[in-house]
């Protein structure tokens, strides 16, 4: 009976197509979707490029090179770094990071929420 169910296992496998991932389509995609540059570009973005314009034209342009620059290029440093970081972020030295930075969030929302109490009673 097992060897039966082996060979009928090792059948399935043969007709199964393995399909790319397409990742630079899907991210592509989800950027395109993402309404944070849209409301970036509308609320912040243009009004800094139409005073940059009123100062020079140049200003736009250094504005939207080092903008773009530095954009682009942290994203390009934080999957650099991501992926040289694999083993590390399984060890144990990982772990415990996160339990102090975790606790350190909680001592921020403590204050915060003691903070927000005082505002409130005074």
């Amino acid at each position: 009976m097992v060897i039966w169910l082996m060979k009928a296992s090792r059948g399935l496998t043969d007709d199964i197509e393995v399909e790319q991932p397409k990742s630079l389509q899907k991210g592509a995609t989800v950027n395109f979707l993402n309404p944070s540059p849209y409301l970036f570009w509308i609320t912040i973005g243009s009004p800094i490029l139409i005073n940059a314009y009123a100062e020079s034209f140049l200003s736009v342009i250094l504005f939207l090179v080092g903008f773009y620059s530095c954009l682009v290029g942290s994203k390009i440093f934080l999957a650099y770094a991501t992926g040289k970081s694999r083993d590390f972020l399984t060890d144990k030295p990982y772990i415990y990071i996160m339990r102090i930075l975790g606790i350190i969030l909680i001592i921020f929302a403590l204050y915060f929420v003691n903070q927000g109490i005082q505002l409130i009673t005074t």
